[in-house]
């Protein structure tokens, strides 16, 4: 398995695209979420990957840096629909909330269009907290994050041992969910001293989203949704996840790929 990483920003990232990427198995793709904007368009050509290949795609809430790329998505879609190049339905999924958004802001940018195309050859599956259903040959399950502001999922890997968390930090009643797992992808805002300095949000600096990883003996940690003020940001950050643990530390850059075992 691999993930391909288009963006590694926050809402308000400048210099980076808003965290998304592609999920690579058996050369099955899947995109988790698709960021605030066309940059995803661009984001997925730099990354070498075609949307006709993508047949699934899953949306963890209705922020604008992770739903509003969509309304690309869908237009990208419907143009290779139209063209023959697109073979296979485009399954979204996602929460109710979701899936309404998208369907909407499709229906706003497609038009009269949108009618022969939604639930046709978009397809849309409703998730729940706790259920389970095998995507691109593995099994995920899908669980509530329990955010404070609005409802969003995340998802585990079964065959991965990989939870992601969304872009909100890990809750406690998932501590002994998760201990000891093999991969965990958690939002960190920013480092310490930035906080510090202005940033006062519902999200994880750096290192307490470590200090989760390490108090669940995680071995492998992701962290990305992050501030993107400074141009050495990665080495930081990683610097910063270090000193409290003892694991494997992932600040990826936009366009990175990261190889899953």
């Amino acid at each position: 398995m691999k993930i391909h990483v288009l963006g590694t920003g926050h809402a308000l990232a400048l210099n980076n695209y808003n965290t998304c990427f592609v999920i690579e198995e058996q050369g099955k793709y899947m995109l988790v979420d698709a960021g605030g904007g066309n940059g995803i368009v661009k984001r997925l050509q730099l990354a070498n990957l075609k949307l006709e290949e993508i047949d699934y795609a899953f949306c963890t809430h209705n922020h604008t840096d992770h739903v509003l790329g969509f309304a690309w998505i869908m237009r990208m879609n419907f143009h290779l629909y139209k063209s023959g190049k697109r073979k296979n339905p485009f399954t979204v999924y996602g929460s109710k909330d979701c899936l309404d958004a998208i369907k909407t802001i499709a229906k706003i940018t497609l038009g009269d269009y949108a009618a022969g195309f939604l639930d046709n050859i978009i397809l849309f599956k409703e998730v729940k907290n706790g259920e389970k259903i095998n995507i691109l040959g593995v099994n995920f399950e899908f669980f509530d994050t329990f955010a404070v502001d609005i409802p969003q999922l995340g998802f585990y890997i079964q065959e991965k041992d990989l939870a992601f968390c969304g872009d909100v930090p890990l809750n406690e009643r998932y501590f002994e969910k998760f201990k000891n797992i093999n991969y965990l992808c958690l939002e960190g805002l920013c480092s310490v001293t930035e906080l510090k300095g202005g940033f006062r949000n519902k999200h994880f600096p750096i290192k307490n989203a470590a200090e989760v990883a390490e108090n669940i003996r995680a071995k492998n940690l992701i962290i990305w949704h992050t501030a993107d003020r400074l141009p050495n940001r990665a080495e930081l950050y990683t610097q910063e996840a270090k000193s409290v643990y003892s694991g494997n530390v992932f600040v990826p850059n936009d366009l990175d790929v990261i190889d899953i075992g």
